[in-house]
This record gives C-alpha cells, structure tokens and sequence, in this order.
C-alpha cells in the first residue's frame, strides 16, 4: 500500500442535517459543521479506516470551482472555538429556502439508497466560519491527498463532484429591543432566630432572568467586563440601611450571575442561609438578596457591561445598573 491508502471509492460531502445547503452567520463565531464521508481502500481494495490524526492532516477544503483554499475569500476552516456550532439552519427559513435555490444541478446530498457490498463510510466532521462583510455564497469542496502524492477532489468535473453550498447571513447586533425582563421571578424565603432579641429574622431572595424575546434564542455564553473570570459573580449593589430600631436594620444585595454559579449565601445574625440561583439554563440571571442584619455593611454601586452571545454567535453589549437608592431597581441598557 502506497502512502496512508492506496485509493479513494467514495468520497462526498454533505452539512450535518445531511443536507447540501444552508446558511451561516457572517460573524466570524458561528460554525457550520461539514460532515466528509469516505472510504479509503488499501491495495487489495480492502477497506481501511483512517486515525484522526492522519485525516486532519490530509484533508481540506477548497472552493468547487475553482480549488482554492476557502481562507482565500475570507472563510475559515476550524479557526473558531466550537461554541457557536449550528448545522447550516438559522431561524430565518428564507435564508434556508434561498440557499437551496443556489445549490448547483449536479450537487446531490447523501441518499438513502444502499452501498453496494458491505462497505459503509468513514466520517470526519470540519467546521466552516466566515468572517464580516462577506456575503457572497459559498460552494465548498474538498481534497484528500495521501503521503505517496496521490489527489482525489470533490471539485467541479472531478471523478467525486460534490459539495455544500452555504450563504452568509449578516450578524446581527442585539439591543434592548431584542431582549426581556421576564416578568415573573423565582422567589425563596428564609427564617432564623434573632440574637439577643425576640422573634425572627427574615432573608428574602429573588432571581430576575433576562432573556431574548425570541424564544427560540437562548443564552449560549456572556462575559462580564470586569468579572476575575467567568466563573465569578459580579455585585453591582451591596448596600446597608440602618434602621431606628437595633434589629431592624436591612440591607440588599443584587449579583449579575455567571451562569456557572449555582448559590448564593445570605449571612444572618444566628448562622447562613443558601439559595439556588440561576435555574433557567439560556437566560441571564440577576439574583436580589434582602434581609434583616444581613452581614453586609458596605454601600457600593456600580454599572457593569455584559456581553450576551446567542446560540449562532452574534451578540449585544448591555450596561446592567441600579436605580432609586431604597427599591434598589434593576436598569438594563444597550
């Protein structure tokens, strides 16, 4: 056998919804997964299967029409870190349907008619971004070389014609318009004993959970611009009322939620109370926490910037504040 194998007996390309046409997101984030189907064949025409590592070496992608490498037109392959992967269908279904209308005649998807023989393909999965400002529609092809020199192409009058088409789609910038406040919030009540004194204490907490209006977006990743890291909470309120009373004094506390988070500790007089607090996976949660001789003495207020990040990759800064020094309300602006 010359090289990794000796020849190619299939060889075709299709998105991952096994289809061979689609849309993306011209954001630079959001990628496309290209499913490469073959089968690789030693000398004796005995099927092989290839390691990873010895296909991500050899394989590529390139335009159908030309051969070209796809970064030559601003596309990328594997440029971007995997968080924003969808499959080539957005939620505009006119982009879906536009896509389809310019995928080439001889272009055909995988078809459920069965291989001849017992062979079934080999499987490697590339992903495709494309960066701003480029919106012209994109028909992709791929190339598998062996160490011998051997080329097989999927490209326009090769032996394994075959590609996906997809169509960048402008990214959008999401505002306040975009988003919501929900209207309800989940709500937990603690009760201990006061010291030195008669009767209890009360902590009361409440998450706040903002979302997209379009409730087929989620939430996929935001960051805090002055968080540590991204496993930390922000308070952007901790603030201490005394009361003329010596055990009525009450204070607020307001976190911005990392999303990774899963508690929040409450300090009373006699001890701690703990609270879940994001339980809405995809929404942005601000947690309140109020209390009476709540261990929180000092008075800090600021405004923090979020970056949210939908599923697809696009994305909105939003300043998160408070408001009214005694109801302490939350104010979201982009």
């Amino acid at each position: 056998m010359s090289g990794i194998f000796s020849f190619l007996s299939y060889f075709t390309l299709s998105l991952r919804n096994n289809t061979n046409a689609g849309s993306i997101y011209a954001n630079g984030r959001n990628e496309v997964e290209v499913v490469v189907n073959f089968i690789a064949c030693d000398d004796n025409g005995e099927q092989i299967f290839l390691e990873n590592s010895q296909i991500n070496h050899n394989l590529s992608l390139c335009d159908y029409y030309t051969g070209e490498p796809i970064e030559n037109d601003g596309w990328y392959n594997g440029n971007g870190s995997g968080e924003f992967i969808s499959d080539g269908i957005l939620l505009d279904s006119q982009s879906a349907s536009l896509t389809a209308a310019l995928m080439p005649n001889n272009v055909h998807s995988l078809s459920t008619e069965p291989m001849e023989g017992f062979l079934l393909p080999q499987s490697f999965v590339m992903r495709v971004s494309v960066g701003n400002n480029v919106f012209a529609a994109k028909s992709i092809a791929a190339i598998f070389s062996n160490e011998a020199g051997l080329v097989y192409e999927t490209t326009a009058r090769s032996h394994f014609e075959s590609c996906i088409v997809l169509t960048p789609v402008a990214e959008k910038t999401y505002t306040t318009e975009d988003m919501t406040l929900c209207e309800d919030a989940d709500r937990d009540m603690r009760s201990g004993q006061k010291t030195n004194a008669t009767g209890k204490w009360d902590t009361s907490k409440y998450n706040q959970y903002y979302g997209f209006t379009n409730n087929q977006l989620f939430i996929k990743k935001f960051s805090i611009n002055n968080a540590a890291n991204q496993d930390d909470d922000v308070v952007i309120r901790s603030m201490y009322m005394p009361a003329e009373e010596q055990y009525s004094s009450h204070s607020t506390q307001i976190l911005v939620d990392s999303m990774l988070g899963e508690s929040v500790t409450a300090i009373g007089p006699d001890g701690t109370a703990t609270y879940t607090k994001n339980v809405r996976p995809g929404h942005l949660c601000i947690t309140r926490v109020d209390g009476n001789n709540v261990a929180t003495v000092d008075n800090m207020r600021q405004s923090v910037i979020v970056t949210l990040y939908d599923q697809y990759g696009n994305k909105g800064n939003f300043t998160i504040t408070t408001s009214d020094d005694y109801q302490a309300s939350i104010e979201i602006t982009d």
